[in-house]
């Protein structure tokens, strides 16, 4: 059986690789230098006739030296269904039936796929092409908005630097030992390409001194373009922590009239519970600004928290100038971030009189200038440590003070009553919760149980009729 099965499969694999001709041969002698050839006409093709063949066929009757069998033979097909070959090749004669090649019957016999055809190379590539600009172009103005930002703040640095150096012992961040000019280590600290931050130790009446840059993405294609819809600007933010015994209990806050309130307003818990807003023409303040403040008579006078020199700082660069923010309960942008995180994991302290959450401190919002304009913001870059001063020196009534520390107090107990009653809406919820949670168990176990009887019904009642046995005929004659 064997040799039989190895025989067919031979036989059947020689007439599946015959060899196709083509119908015409043209050969072409290549021309001797020298010599002269005339050209002759190539003689007429020699007629191939096909011959065809006979396909073995599956014997029915008489005897034969194999009788086919699909078991032996499991994945061939008999031969009477292999398409019979009448010529040499694909293109026969003319009339007759188009032919399978050698190809096409070893596929047709083996059950093999061509591969299919690679396909033709594009012409054109401007799909691809555009996405390589674009990536182009982001990277070059990562790099260029990046030095740009930087070059900013370094300009800014470089005029400014030797006035805080001058106010402060120790000035950088570094653990390299101060030089002479009271220097440690790096000035600037980069946090990313749009935020910097410059920071200063060791004066009176305050702890330290951090001058943040917020400045445009200029490094983000998409912040760029943005821009150009909804101008940002660039931001100088001047932090200066209070000694605890140079602030009163007061917040006080001079800001352009707009988003620069609002965005205050929303940030600071003091802003929003302490003060009463009131213009600033009133307390002979430019035109455009506000003053919020709980201690309204604290703002005149001659013992005043707004000074002549102050005024006079923000009416020269009163184009830079954004706010002033004094407070016993200001909270700086740290500290902001945790109290943010802490709302957010739900902590039980989250509450924004929290001595965790707020400082006393002052905090100026100046508008960056240009490079070649950095002059008209010195005003009031002087006036902030002249206001330390100045805030340092100044007491309050102390009927003022036991007034602003009362409303602090109340504050604070309505902050915790609002705190305790969303607490208590939350076990309620938490509670009336779990009741439907048991309400819905208890529904379902019933229907298990109702369930499980009516099985037990059943099955009981099957058993009664099959003990009584198949019901007995009567036949009256």
């Amino acid at each position: 059986v064997f040799w039989l099965w190895l025989l067919a499969l031979l036989v059947l694999t020689v007439k599946a690789y015959e060899v196709d001709f083509d119908d015409e041969y043209i050969v072409e002698d290549q021309a001797q230098p020298g010599v002269d050839v005339q050209e002759e006409e190539a003689p007429p093709p020699i007629p191939i006739t096909p011959q065809p063949l006979k396909a073995p066929s599956k014997p029915s009757e008489g005897p034969a030296e194999f009788e086919w069998d699909d078991e032996e033979f499991e994945g061939i097909p008999p031969p009477d269904s292999v398409p019979v070959h009448t010529g040499l090749g694909p293109k026969a004669s003319e009339g007759s039936e188009e032919v399978p090649s050698s190809w096409a019957r070893f596929a047709t016999i083996f059950d093999y796929k061509r591969p299919p055809a690679p396909l033709p190379p594009q012409e054109h590539y401007w799909y691809e092409a555009a996405g390589v600009l674009v990536i182009a172009i982001y990277l070059a103005n990562f790099y260029v908005g990046k030095q740009q930002n930087e070059r900013i703040v370094k300009d800014w640095v470089r005029r400014y630097s030797g006035y805080f150096m001058h106010q402060f012992s120790r000035v950088g961040v570094g653990e390299k030992p101060q030089d002479e000019f009271g220097t440690a280590g790096p000035l600037l600290i980069k946090d990313s390409p749009s935020h910097y931050e410059f920071y200063a130790t060791g004066r009176v009446n305050c702890e330290y001194c951090l001058i943040t840059f917020q400045l445009k993405k200029r490094h983000n294609l998409l912040s760029l373009l943005w821009d150009l819809y909804e101008p940002q600007r660039d931001i100088v933010w001047i932090e200066v922590g209070m000694n605890d015994a140079c602030v009163e209990p007061m917040t006080l806050c001079v800001t352009k009239y707009g988003s620069v309130e609002k965005a205050l307003k929303s940030a600071h818990f003091d802003l929003r519970e302490y003060t009463t807003t009131y213009n600033g023409p009133t307390f002979n303040l430019p035109d455009g600004l506000l003053l919020l403040t709980d201690s309204s008579e604290a703002c005149k006078g001659p013992s005043s928290l707004l000074p002549p020199f102050l005024k006079d700082a923000i009416r020269d660069g009163q184009r830079w100038f954004l706010s002033m923010h004094l407070s016993d309960h200001l909270m700086t942008p740290a500290l902001h971030l945790e109290y943010q995180v802490a709302t957010i994991k739900g902590l039980s302290d989250v509450e924004a009189t929290n001595p965790l959450y707020y400082r006393k401190a002052l905090q100026f919002q100046f508008a960056m200038p240009p490079t070649q304009a950095l002059e008209e913001m010195a005003s009031l870059v002087q006036v902030t440590m002249m206001m330390v001063d100045h805030v340092a020196e100044t007491k309050i009534d102390h009927i003022l003070r036991q007034k602003n520390v009362e409303t602090r107090l109340k504050a604070k107990e309505n902050e915790e009553s609002t705190s305790k009653k969303k607490e208590h809406e939350l076990r309620e919820e938490e509670m009336q919760r779990k009741s439907l949670q048991r309400k819905k168990e208890k529904r379902a176990a019933e229907e298990r149980a109702m369930e499980q009887k009516a099985r037990k019904r059943e099955e009981e009642r099957k058993k009664r009729k099959e003990a009584k046995g198949p019901a007995s005929k009567v036949i009256y004659a």
